[in-house]
Order: structure tokens, then sequence, then C-alpha cells
């Protein structure tokens, strides 16, 4: 799926770069994983392969889709009213952060 040097986006980490693909033994199984330098939290983080598409990584935005996204964010469109509740409001956003997909990112910015 991702090649060392891809640019990735992590959603609860943000963006990062796919520094190597290793074959690691852990807790005795063998598995292949990627391992992604987080430069913004200044962390590397090890991913097996088969779970990326479970935690939502995916290929940093190309131009076209910022541009999209950002015309959207910018045209008054009807958006719910935000929960009251402090914490039902913050469970709300982190759910749309994990999602991995970016127009429900946008949507958590106020």
């Amino acid at each position: 799926m991702f090649e060392v040097g891809d640019k990735i986006f992590y959603p609860m980490y943000g963006a990062g770069i796919v520094e190597a693909i290793e074959e690691k033994e852990i807790l005795g199984e063998t598995q292949i994983y990627y391992i992604l330098n987080m430069p913004f939290r200044d962390i590397q983080v090890m991913i097996p392969k088969g779970k990326t598409e479970n935690l939502k990584i995916r290929e940093v935005s190309d131009v076209n889709t910022m541009d999209q996204v950002l015309t959207s964010f910018n045209e008054e469109v009807d958006v719910e009213e935000p929960s009251a509740n402090r914490n039902q409001r913050y469970r709300d956003n982190m759910n749309k952060l994990k999602t991995g997909d970016i127009h429900n990112h946008v949507e958590v910015i106020p």
C-alpha cells in the first residue's frame, strides 16, 4: 500500500513520512511494519501493514482536494448546532477526527 518516502496522514498523530518497511518479530509473531516518522510530535511509530486501513492512515491530500475542502469550508453551509454539553462536543469532534476523512476534519474547526 505505502512505499518508503510516502507522505501519510495518521488521524490521531498528524502528517508523517514512511521511513522504512521492516519485518519484525514481536511477541512471537512476525509481521511487516511501516516505520513512520511523525515530525510534528517528534516520534517514530510502528504500524503493522495490515492495520493501516483500520487506523484510517492515508496518503496526504493533493492540492486539488485541499482546494475543494477549503472552498467548501469557506462556503456557507447548513451546519448542525454543536452540542452545548462540552463532553459530548469533545466526543463528537474526536469521532470526526478518527475517521481520517479530511471533510470531517474541517467540521471540527470552529
